[in-house]
Formats: C-alpha cells, structure tokens, sequence
C-alpha cells in the first residue's frame, strides 16, 4: 500500500479512473441503438418517446469487415412529429458518436433530436438511392452527459483531493527532526556514558635497584652504578652521593 503515499500515483489512478468512467459510461449509454424501436425503410411508424436526447441511427447488411464502418448514407431522409402537437421536431447531426454491429448488420450515428415531452410520436424514414439489404433507422437513448461527466469528474476530483492529502502528510513527516542517539528523550532513561577503554595506572614506578656499597669489591659495585646511571634507573643526585660512599672504600 506504499502507493497511497505518493501524490504523482494517486493523481494518475485519479485521472485514470476518470477516464475509464467516460470510456465505459459512452458505451454503456450509447449501446441500446434499438432501444424504443425500429423502422424499417421505407416505412413510418409511432414510437413511445422519453424527454430527452435521442439517437436515430441508420443500419443495412453491408457485409463489412471489423475494421470498417458504415458512412451514412447522404440521401438518408427521416422526419420526427409529435403526435400531440403535430409540429415536426428539428433534427440534427450526430456527429462522430458511434458505430456498431449486430450480428451481421452493420449500423452508425445518423441524427439526433431533443424530445421536448415525454409521449408518442411519429417517426418517417425513406431514401431515395439505391436500395441496401435489410436498410432500417432505429432509435436509442444519447449519452448521458450529466451522469457520465459527474463521475468522471468524481474521479478526477478525487485523485487531486487525494495527491493534496498525501503531499501535506508527506511533507509533515520530512520536516520532523530526528533525535541523535546522545540526545535526553523525556520519559526515556538517559543513555550511559561510554567506559574507557584502557585505566590508567596511577603507580609509581619501581624503585631502582639498590647498590650494596658494602660490598667487598668496590670496583665492581661502581661499575654497577655507571650501568643504573646509563639506564636512567638512578638520578644525578643518588648516583654522585653512592659513588662517593665508593670511592671512600677503595
């Protein structure tokens, strides 16, 4: 779940999301062309209306390949009346809204015409060209754009409110001082001060030696005392007051 806490990824499932809210909102809308019914052409015929927008899409058996599509014919003439008010309705282009198949027919946005009131209407559909397979208009629900766009928007909205969040969280979390190791926490035992590593030895140095100045061969014990002497184990001081006590004996 480390992904929550960062903005960038939340921003982009954001808008992800919206997308694929639009995407699949479009296509669910826009999938029941023959929702309130079917004419075939040339022929007229009455429909039960609701007020909103309505898509007249045009279909034949033109025995297209998937990766074609059907054009709308340009002769294709179709006239919407009310039939409580027997003023014709205006109708306008669908523009590039959807084509589809069903089984082998082949069908595409024609027109579509705002339905002031809900009630029964006449629909006409004729062309005057050459004749197609099976040629037919029908007529389904257009896209809900309030629906679609509001969760779309949901969605975006969303993954902005979210990266917002993470981002101010994110940004407390790296403005926290970390204590060093040496620092007093309250409520936490102060840690100890580090031992030495080696004592250091307080005791005097061995005394040097002494010279046996009673001994029977002065000579010798002198010799011994120039040997202390060099090696630093007698001062100047005891090393003049013993070699005299020496010198008296030879």
């Amino acid at each position: 779940m480390g992904w929550i806490k960062n903005p960038i990824t939340i921003l982009v499932a954001g808008f992800a999301g919206s997308i694929i809210w639009l995407v699949v909102g479009l296509l669910f809308t826009l999938g029941d062309n023959d929702k309130y019914g079917k004419l075939s052409m040339p022929g007229e015929g009455t429909f039960e209306l609701p007020a909103e927008e309505v898509v007249i899409s045009y279909q034949e058996r033109a025995n297209l390949s998937d990766d074609d599509s059907l054009d709308v014919p340009d002769d294709l003439q179709v006239f919407v009346r009310s039939l409580e008010t027997r003023q014709p309705l205006q109708l306008e282009g669908a523009g590039s809204l959807t084509s589809y198949k069903v089984n082998d027919l082949d069908g595409t946005s024609a027109f579509k015409v705002d339905i002031p009131k809900e009630g029964r209407y006449s629909v006409r559909a004729s062309r005057p060209g050459p004749t197609a397979p099976d040629p037919a208009v029908t007529l389904g629900p257009g896209p809900d754009w309030v629906r679609v766009g509001a969760g779309s928007g949901i969605f975006l909205l969303a993954g902005f409110l979210g990266a917002g969040v993470s981002a101010l969280l994110g940004g407390g979390r790296s403005k926290s001082k970390v204590l060093p190791a040496t620092t007093p926490v309250p409520g936490r035992p102060s840690p100890r001060a580090p031992q030495a590593a080696t004592a250091v030895s307080t005791a005097p140095p061995a005394a040097p030696a002494a010279v046996d100045t009673e001994a029977d061969d002065p000579a010798e014990e002198l010799r011994k005392l120039d040997s202390l002497k060099a090696s630093g184990a007698v001062n100047q001081d005891e090393y003049d007051r013993l070699r005299a006590d020496l010198l008296k004996r030879l």
